[in-house]
């Protein structure tokens, strides 16, 4: 190391080794871990902008740097990672000698941080856990995956440098704007030229160690009182994440979000030593109680106060802002609005694409894009399409006979299949409502249709694709995915009650202007109680209030909490909740499904298709479902003259599309296209655009689907309270779950429940007011002696055949 900003250097003999170490600034003692670099010479940084609150203690591990092996020997001498553990401890005692040191560490000297920590506790005054490489929290599959990889690179490139194999285990710990803003720091390139570097050391001998580290979380909780959790704001692989995630659920820790990415403490110091300062001043990093705003919420015991509200909504969807409405409605103002994004709509959402031939833009939208069902006369009308009405957004019918059939081969009639499909259907939806009505056992959705005589045969394509078309484009899951009973159900509630009729969106101002358009009627310009570019990281919970938590370290306490996520973010634990959120819940939310529905929009320098037909479908000779349908734009009602069309994908097609680039989607619609149209010269498209649900951490999906074998009482479940914390959106709708009037309606359902429970539930009934129903236990339909050698449970731990 070297360094010079008042500090002292000098050597402490340790067991089979003497450390070196230099001191900077005055205060209670702080010891930076070095990870693979070894040296204290990474944190050179951090410490100066620590050392007007702490003394800093920058040392170089065992073997590394200036501190020598005694005697010399062989480098896997320093590899033992408790020897690591007590080497600090050893340096706390010396320089803080009955005083316990705030200890912190990053990615590969996390294993050595916990060693420390769970035998030395008592010299330990925080530790704080900055991104630790803690493997044995991930899927053992995930963890060997890892592991292969990071040898195989190592054996590759071990001949070749530390520089090589660096750069190429870089997307292991580092995010792609962590390692662009990082790579141009002068502290990493002095930390690249610096001589001697020694990390092949970590790499050869430790890395391994640190991949295969197992701890006993059970026995780190005991010490969660001196546990600090620390996450980059910017997005890390899944190495430096999801442990860190685990061990926050599985302690009750809170994370705290720090600036910048894996290497903050480089590429944003100031700002991430301020959260550091914080977290190591503070007594507790527990939660005590206080009152807020007349009400009981939870709040954490640290510098800092958060905002205060009645209600917080977490998401400014249809469904949060349709229980804002609500709530105003009702005369409750005191409430804030939490946004992930830096606008409102949720999945409505629409972007620039294309140009007409004045070179300005069309808009096009990339999730919700129909108003299904327009209204009966005599009976209620889709509120959706009331808003629509209400702001004037541009619609033209979706007219689904309109359609054209194609295979590998060009046009060819197969419309007779599509008669034979609804043929079907009028037999089975009778049947899925007896099924309901009658409270039988359910079936998949492709077993009610066979029954009703609709049975595709696998290699019959152009059946596959009518298939897709009948059931996949709406529900974005095939009928062996899908509940039949609940599958019809929620089709016909909209269908049957607000008409068959659809409406595609035009609008060049977007679908979400109708959300804006109800925000208006509560929310004013620039209103302090929406907050926009919120990135919510975790939500506290109890029966006295609810406290949320996000990346920019601020926070919001509340009476209750509406969380309007997409059943996607809850599956994949973007958000901790503490406590964890109940068995029952928990299961409930991975029960249920959540669909990828792609819509990809292409634009061409001509309108080669048909201009007469909206829909065209596309029986591939192969794969179901690929590439399968065609909708035009650049016909009379949307876009004439546009010369753009969009194609659908769902499900596994659509997941693989949103993984790859444009240029190969671009190539297999085209080889698609050119297959449809044999006659004609398809050329290329000037422009491609679609959205990436599957992969967006705001959604990771487009709407839910409800699977077979799951039942009313499970999906009451996924829609039930926890204490304050209430749930809503369209993945919690019963009745019309998938569509954007779901969402609306359980947006609405929450404010007014919560609403009425702040009036003390006067002049409401039970059914408007009052928590959700739940079902801690849910019991099956086969009694344990039916699992009978009788009945052909020919292997089992409950009877045993020999008894008779």
């Amino acid at each position: 190391m070297q360094m010079n900003r008042d500090l002292s250097a000098s050597c402490l003999e340790v067991d089979g080794a003497f450390l070196y170490y230099e001191m900077i600034g005055d205060g209670p003692l702080l010891i930076p871990m070095p990870g693979a670099n070894g040296t204290g010479t990474l944190y050179e940084p951090l410490a100066a902008a620590l050392s007007s609150h702490f003394a800093v203690a920058l040392y170089d591990r065992r073997g590394f740097g200036n501190s020598l092996l005694e005697p010399p020997g062989e480098p896997n001498e320093i590899t033992h990672l408790r020897a690591q553990g007590d080497d600090v401890a050893r340096l706390i005692q010396h320089l803080s000698p009955g005083k316990p040191a705030t200890v912190f560490a990053t990615s590969g000297s996390g294993a050595m941080a916990i060693e420390l920590l769970q035998s030395h506790p008592g010299l330990v005054h925080k530790m704080i856990l900055h991104e630790p490489l803690l493997a044995s929290l991930l899927p053992p599959s995930a963890r060997v995956d890892i592991k292969r990889r990071m040898i195989e690179i190592i054996l590759a490139y071990g001949a070749s440098g530390n520089a090589k194999i660096r750069r190429a285990l870089i997307p292991f710990m580092q995010g792609k704007r962590d390692q662009q803003r990082l790579s141009r720091h002068p502290h990493f390139e002095r930390l690249s030229s610096q001589p001697g570097d020694q990390t092949e050391l970590f790499y050869q001998y430790e890395l391994s160690l640190v991949i295969d580290y197992d701890f006993d979380v059970e026995r780190l909780s005991a010490y969660r009182d001196k546990l600090v959790l620390m996450k980059g704001v910017d997005i890390s692989p899944e190495l430096c994440s999801r442990p860190l995630i685990s061990l926050s659920k599985s302690l009750g820790v809170p994370i705290i979000m720090t600036p910048g990415g894996h290497n903050g403490y480089i590429t944003d110091t100031e700002e991430f030593c301020q959260k550091l300062i914080a977290a190591a001043s503070s007594d507790k990093a527990t939660w005590a109680t206080q009152p807020v705003a007349g009400y009981v919420s939870q709040a954490r015991d640290q510098e800092g106060t958060c905002k205060k509200t009645t209600v917080a909504i977490l998401g400014a969807g249809i469904s949060g802002i349709s229980a804002a409405q609500t709530l105003s409605n009702a005369s409750m103002h005191d409430f804030l609005i939490l946004e992930y994004r830096d606008r409102i709509g949720g999945r409505a959402w629409h972007e620039n694409f294309g140009k007409d031939k004045y070179g300005k833009p069309y808009v096009v939208e990339m999730g919700a894009n129909w108003v299904q069902g327009l209204g009966n006369p005599g009976g209620p009308e889709n509120p959706i399409w009331t808003l629509a009405k209400e702001f004037g957004l541009q619609t033209t019918y979706s007219n689904y006979s309109n359609i054209s059939t194609y295979n590998r081969d060009g046009y060819r009639d197969y419309s007779h299949l599509l008669d034979e499909y609804d043929e079907a259907y009028d037999v089975a939806s009778p049947a899925a409502g007896r099924i309901l009505t009658e409270n039988l056992q359910d079936q998949t959705a492709k077993a009610g249709l066979a029954l009703a005589g609709w049975k595709p045969k696998s290699h019959d394509m152009e059946a596959q694709a009518v298939d897709w078309w009948k059931w996949d484009f709406e529900s974005a899951f095939a009928p062996l995915e899908s509940s039949f009973v609940f599958g019809v159900a929620s089709s016909n509630l909209t269908s049957n009650q607000f008409s068959d009729e659809d409406n595609f969106v035009t609008d060049q101002r977007g679908f979400n202007t109708i959300i804006k358009g109800m925000a208006s009627k509560f929310l004013t310009e620039d209103d302090p109680r929406l907050l926009l570019n919120t990135k919510i990281t975790n939500i506290t919970y109890g029966r006295e209030g609810v406290t949320v938590y996000s990346s920019d370290g601020n926070c919001v306490q509340a009476a209750y909490a509406i969380c309007t996520f997409s059943l996607g973010v809850l599956q994949n634990d973007v958000v901790t909740f503490s406590p964890e959120l109940p068995e029952w819940k928990k299961t409930a939310i991975q029960m249920f499904t959540i669909g990828t529905y792609t819509k990809i929009f292409l634009q061409f320098n001509e309108t080669f298709w048909p201009t007469d037909t909206q829909y065209f479908l596309y029986a591939d000779p192969t794969t179901r479902g690929n590439y399968p349908l065609f909708q035009s734009l650049s016909i009379d009602g949307f876009h004439p003259g546009s010369n753009i069309i969009f194609v659908t994908v769902t499900n596994e097609l659509a997941r693989r599309v949103e993984r790859q680039s444009d240029e190969q989607t671009k190539k297999e619609i085209v080889d698609v296209l050119r297959n449809m149209f044999p006659d004609v010269d398809v050329p290329e498209p000037t422009d491609i655009l679609y959205p990436r649900w599957s992969t967006e951490p705001w959604a990771y999906g487009s709407y839910s689907n409800w699977p077979m074998g799951t039942t009313l009482e499970m999906h009451e479940n996924l829609r039930a309270n926890t204490d304050r914390l209430w749930f809503a959106g369209e993945a919690t709708s019963q009745s019309y779950f998938g569509f954007l009037h779901g969402a609306w309606f359980e947006g609405r359902d929450a404010g007014r429940r919560i609403s009425g429970l702040l009036k003390g539930c006067k002049g409401r009934n039970s059914t408007v007011c009052g928590p959700r129903k739940r079902y801690p236990v849910l019991h099956g339909t086969s009694p344990l002696a039916d699992y009978s050698f009788v009945n052909g449970w020919e292997v089992s731990s409950f009877y045993d055949s020999n008894d008779d």
